[in-house]
């Protein structure tokens, strides 16, 4: 939840819970699988979870894992917790996504009084990379059978994940994505416009509601409003489309060029 923007207090709250009973209670379901209030424990934080990124949304290293998940036939969960730890170091750039990994370190027990903020994004990085260490996650994706040479395919189809869109802003108009333990740089104007055409669609949607419920009026007004902010999120999917095709196609001549 470290890059979320649809994050509220609320999803905060049930998120920040969710890892400190993840803190109490893992460990020992891992290990002592039948001991019932260990597990009790890990499905109040699951529950959580859930009520956390079911109104927040989920981000990148879902729409990873998803892709390696299809491509390789693995373990969605498991996927998950090898790629945390450095979606996470790259979240921790951004100062909000710092400040929420601060509060992350606190529930998963660190002591975090005389560390800056980035001091204290960076330990609730490590701690995270300790606990999968304690519970048997694989270090690394090469651990199962991933290859390198799959990346721009895994890269490219993860863009344009529906979580990969619910982040804060940064990472598109920045042009950069952290993708499987590796950063790959992409100069793809198509997609920063596809993003202010989206931007700028939720805008004039939320300025038509206003005027509609808020103000009560249902005039040319506030119909052009609409229109307008429709059109906008047609173009924005359209361009999001294309860019889509394209590094597929990059991404599969690439493939050929190597093989």
């Amino acid at each position: 939840m470290s890059r979320a923007i649809a994050a509220t207090p609320i999803t905060d709250a049930c998120a920040v819970k969710s890892v400190e009973l993840i803190h109490q209670h893992l460990k020992k379901a891992v290990f002592h699988g039948m001991d019932s209030e260990e597990r009790e424990g890990m499905a109040y934080a699951q529950l959580l979870a859930g009520m956390a990124f079911n109104n927040a949304s989920l981000g990148y290293v879902h729409a990873m894992a998803h892709q390696l998940g299809g491509f390789y036939d693995l373990p969605h969960g498991v996927c998950n917790a090898i790629l945390l730890p450095h979606v996470q170091k790259y979240n921790s750039s951004n100062e909000t996504a710092a400040i929420r990994l601060g509060h992350i370190a606190k529930a998963l027990g660190v002591d975090t009084q005389e560390l800056d903020r980035d001091e204290a994004a960076a330990s609730a990085i490590d701690a995270i990379k300790s606990l999968s260490r304690e519970i048997g996650i694989p270090s690394g994706l090469s651990e199962l059978g991933v290859k390198e040479k799959d990346f721009p395919t895994l890269a490219t189809n993860a863009i344009y994940a529906k979580s990969f869109f619910s982040r804060l802003k940064g990472l598109i108009g920045k042009e950069r994505l952290m993708i499987f333990g590796s950063i790959l740089l992409y100069k793809k104007k198509v997609i920063v416009y596809a993003d202010w055409y989206g931007k700028l669609a939720a805008l004039l949607l939320n300025a038509a509601i206003f005027w509609i419920l808020i103000l009560n009026l249902n005039n040319i007004w506030a119909n052009s409003f609409m229109a307008i902010a429709y059109a906008a999120e047609i173009l924005a999917l359209i361009l999001y489309t294309i860019r889509y095709f394209r590094l597929k196609k990059e991404a599969e001549e690439k493939s050929e060029i190597k093989e």
